[in-house]
């Protein structure tokens, strides 16, 4: 290789920064060489090349121009290549997740501005590909309220608020695989592990307790503090809103902190240093109590007792009995709303797990942020919506299981001995569809209540009328007693009527124009205003839900809706792209929107997950795209109904 050949390497960058052929011309001018001894590099360089998954094509009249056809061994020459020249193959990266985090970081790093140039030469980029990479980071930036300003012939640098940079800092130099290995010095984790004593010591003199996670994050906060110590402004203002955090408790845990601090590296800190700690401490504590007691302030009280009405007028779901989620709620939204009001940010690892295994209860806390947002003014996040989700997802499944658990009767007349194997059967088989059930003997049904239960399961033939349904068995249960067994429990389920119900001929587009999400939706509401009577703010409503989160489940799906229930019937509006389009993170061919009937009390629960089911069935929507039918589609939901019934079922017995 030609590592230490310095016109090779200057070649190389030109090649791979370049859009367009580059003539030998431009090349020899860059290369401050003649034709010859170009052609004569070339020549060598070829093989080079080939080795490293780049072929050296040239075409007479148009240039030379590099043709990748080994990307992994293209990317691991160029880390090469970087290693030689940085001697460190970490600091400058490869893969385009890894630029963006890189650019992140160097923008933090540095108050002076940055050249565009500059980070093309770096990065072995072209200038298309970097402005693809800065558009990603300015919305990665946009989170912590930070922004790129751009001066003519100076270049660029991050611009914002300190305590958001710091917010960011933690987030791309502290919680990152790399970070230990190649920025934490000796040093430096000598000077975390005082800052984790000094910081325990202080909130343990003062019965102050912190979430594992925010104990952390605070040890992380300080350090960055004081790593940052030389951008601190001594007379900064304060805003009014920091002067009510006086009144805190934690205003005066953040003050022993802040002189503990001092003491300990001989440093002097601005007096807007104590307001940043109480925040984190605010925004990260475990709940106090009081006498074992929980304490909730009134007003979350009130704040989880709106919510709780408003879900049940959109969603028809009823909480308003259910203390646990209450109490799990409010647990949740004291430290959160401190977190909202002061602009803490938190990073949630697992919210596009939790969007798309948890859909339902992702949208209904879509909807507790934006009612939080009509009452308190705060923007709630995509982060702190899934946490929200975690609490609504176990409610949901709760709910799921009282509605489907049965009250079970069960007679038989050979005995004692046969009743308790049967109903030990019937227990180990359907233990999660069952609720409560009692063996009887025959005599005795016409005066016990039947009210009381759901279905009468009798190894013997019952000769007069019963209030509720009879399934006759034998003791031993065979396995098409379990398949009968199995029905009862699952008879809701089994209803594919949906199928024919929500989608229609009419509703089905084939090659929907649009380059824009924005356009796509309002081309497709504009075909569904002609077929289906929608209220007129249709369209505005389905944008203000994707604006509070995309959507998009992948496998080129999206799944778009209006923010709540709003239109007479639900349906299924289902369109192919004419040409996939990006539309925040991903490729996206078809698009299901979706819209629920207000008022509605009948489940969809079998229609949303066979839905979502599409999400990770690559082959279906292969097929789709081959034969772009409605019967087609229905042949594939219905069997994505019967998996995920099956799937269920499955999850019951094993």
């Amino acid at each position: 290789m030609y590592l230490n050949d310095k016109r090779f390497l200057k070649l190389f960058k030109l090649l791979s920064n370049s859009r367009v052929p580059m003539k030998s011309e431009e090349l020899c001018e860059h290369l401050e060489i003649a034709p010859r001894t170009l052609r004569n590099d070339l020549k060598n360089y070829k093989l080079t090349f080939l080795e490293n998954g780049v072929k050296l094509i040239s075409k007479p009249g148009v240039g030379y121009y590099f043709e990748i056809f080994h990307q992994d061994l293209y990317f691991r020459f160029i880390q090469d290549l970087i290693k030689k020249e940085t001697q460190d193959q970490h600091l400058i990266p490869v893969y385009p997740e890894e630029r963006i985090n890189y650019l992140i970081k160097l923008l933090l790093s540095t108050d002076k501005y940055i050249k565009i140039e500059e980070l093309e030469e770096k990065l072995f980029v072209s200038r298309s590909t970097l402005t693809n990479d800065l558009k990603e980071v300015r919305e990665r930036l946009e989170y912590y309220h930070l922004d790129i300003e751009n001066k003519p012939n100076y270049g660029m640098k991050l611009i914002g608020e300190e305590f958001n940079k710091r917010s960011c800092i933690s987030k791309y130099y502290f919680h990152t695989d790399l970070y230990d290995s190649v920025v934490l010095s000796t040093e430096k984790n000598e000077r975390k592990e005082i800052i984790k004593k000094l910081l325990y010591d202080t909130i343990t003199e003062n019965n102050f307790t912190l979430t594992d996670i925010g104990f952390r994050n605070l040890v992380i906060h300080i350090m960055i503090l004081l790593m940052r110590i030389d951008k601190l402004i001594e007379n900064e203002i304060i805003e009014p809103i920091y002067i009510n955090l006086e009144d805190e408790k934690e205003f005066k845990i953040a003050g022993m902190i802040i002189d503990k601090l001092e003491n300990q590296f001989k440093v002097k800190l601005p007096k807007k240093e104590i307001y940043y700690i109480t925040i984190h401490l605010l925004g990260k504590k475990s709940m106090q109590y009081n006498n074992d007691t929980l304490l909730i302030s009134q007003e979350t009280q009130d704040l989880l007792n709106y919510i709780f009405k408003h879900i049940k007028q959109n969603f028809k779901l009823d909480f308003s009995q259910n203390f646990e989620l209450f109490t799990c709620l409010a647990l949740h939204f004291q430290p959160m709303m401190n977190r909202l009001k002061y602009g803490l940010f938190i990073e949630n690892p697992l919210i596009d797990k939790i969007k798309n295994e948890n859909s339902l209860a992702f949208e209904i806390s879509l909807y507790v942020g934006s009612i939080i947002k009509e009452i308190k003014n705060y923007d709630v996040n995509v982060n702190e919506i899934g946490y929200i989700a975690l609490h609504f997802a176990l409610a949901l499944e709760r709910l799921h299981e009282e509605i489907r658990s049965k009250n079970i009767l069960v007679v038989c007349a050979s005995g004692a001995g046969s009743s308790q194997i049967l109903l030990y059967k019937l227990k180990q088989k359907f233990k999660n569809y069952i609720n409560d059930i009692r063996v009887a003997k025959l005599y005795e049904l016409l005066d016990i209540d039947q009210s009381k239960y759901d279905y009468i399961i009798s190894t013997v033939p019952i000769d007069f009328n019963t209030q509720i349904p009879v399934i006759n068995v034998q003791y031993f249960l065979t396995e098409e007693d379990i398949d009968l067994v199995k029905n009862i429990f699952t008879e809701a389920e089994n209803d594919y009527s949906f199928i024919n119900k929500y989608f229609k001929d009419e509703l089905f587009f084939k090659d929907l124009k649009g380059s824009t999400k924005e356009k796509v939706l309002k081309n497709m509401c504009d075909a569904i205003q002609k077929i289906v009577d929608i209220p007129p703010d249709f369209y505005k409503l389905v944008i203000q839900r994707e604006e509070m989160a995309s959507t998009e489940f992948g496998n080129n799906i999206v799944l778009p809706h209006p923010i709540k229930p709003i239109t007479d019937s639900t349906f299924v509006a289902i369109a192919m792209l004419e040409k996939a389009i990006k539309w925040d993170k991903q490729q996206i061919k078809f698009i299901f929107l979706i819209s629920t009937q207000k008022d509605s009390t009948e489940s969809l629960s079998l229609f949303n997950e066979s839905i979502a089911a599409l999400v990770f069935n690559k082959k279906a929507m292969t097929e789709l795209e081959k034969n772009p039918t409605l019967n087609t589609f229905k042949r594939i939901i219905k069997e994505m109904a019967i998996q995920e019934k099956e799937n269920t079922i499955d999850s019951i017995f094993k």
